[in-house]
């Protein structure tokens, strides 16, 4: 008696931790804002020609929790091109506004402050120290940043990169690409951030006549100041669902097969 009171606690517990999985279908076109250009059928969606799909609902996610993205995805013949697909999610507050990377995805080595007030129009600013800051296009500049990362997802973006770094005497000086669009004071907390779009899982390039058989999986906490698919950064805790489809536009058609997220 004692040992089957053993094994059906056991199955007690198993079967509670297979009932937590849950299990969305992303072919059901209910789960998605209208799309004019995807055609849901069942157990697939089809979309017509370069477009994105969005949840309805916000969700939030628990890095404790394994997302596990599975699908089929072919592409149709009719170009000589790869289609570029992607899926993710689109970070957002917990009311729902959303945000880019530009808010979240910062470099923790280019923190510093002005040394001077800036003016709105300037092309130069001072700063203590920008030996980190690099030139590169993709690079602008978050103000009232914090040292503790406290002020992400942050909406002081300066989308302005620098087109020249040099240290003059105790100070560095930093070009601009463009004038400066506000005013700044002295002391204020700098910091460069990377442009970009949503929080991709999946980047794929699908070739005519090609199918693939994606499965994904997201779980535990990234550090800021980096970036890997398979982990969540510290600030994307709310969001919505996306697809990207020939995002490229390729004009290769895709079709998206039994789409579904299992979080467990």
């Amino acid at each position: 008696m004692k040992i089957f009171s053993k094994f059906a606690a056991a199955a007690v517990v198993a079967t509670s931790v297979l009932s937590a999985a849950e299990v969305i279908n992303l072919s059901d076109k209910n789960f998605w804002l209208p799309a004019k250009h995807v055609n849901f059928t069942e157990n697939q969606m089809v979309p017509a020609s370069r477009v994105m799909l969005r949840s309805k609902k916000l969700m939030n996610f628990d890095p404790a929790k394994k997302y596990t993205f599975k699908m089929e995805i072919t592409g149709g013949e009719g170009s000589t091109k790869k289609a570029l697909f992607l899926y993710g999610i689109s970070p957002a507050s917990e009311k729902g506004a959303s945000y880019s990377s530009q808010n979240i995805q910062c470099i923790p080595a280019t923190f510093t402050q002005l040394t001077s007030a800036a003016k709105k129009g300037d092309t130069e600013i001072k700063v203590k120290d920008a030996s980190k800051w690099k030139t590169y296009s993709h690079w602008v500049i978050a103000y009232n940043a914090k040292a503790d990362f406290s002020d992400i997802p942050n909406r002081s973006i300066i989308n302005i990169p620098a087109s020249k770094i040099q240290k003059v005497g105790e100070e560095w000086v930093v070009t601009l690409k463009n004038p400066l669009p506000v005013d700044l004071a002295a002391n204020t907390n700098l910091r460069q951030h990377t442009l970009g779009g949503y929080y991709y899982i999946g980047n794929k390039m699908i070739a005519p006549g090609a199918t693939i058989q994606e499965n994904a999986t997201i779980t535990g906490q990234a550090k800021h100041g980096t970036y890997n698919v398979k982990v969540f950064h510290p600030a994307v805790k709310h969001g919505y669902i996306i697809m990207l489809f020939d995002w490229n536009n390729s004009k290769v058609p895709l079709t998206i097969k039994n789409a579904t997220l299992t979080i467990e």
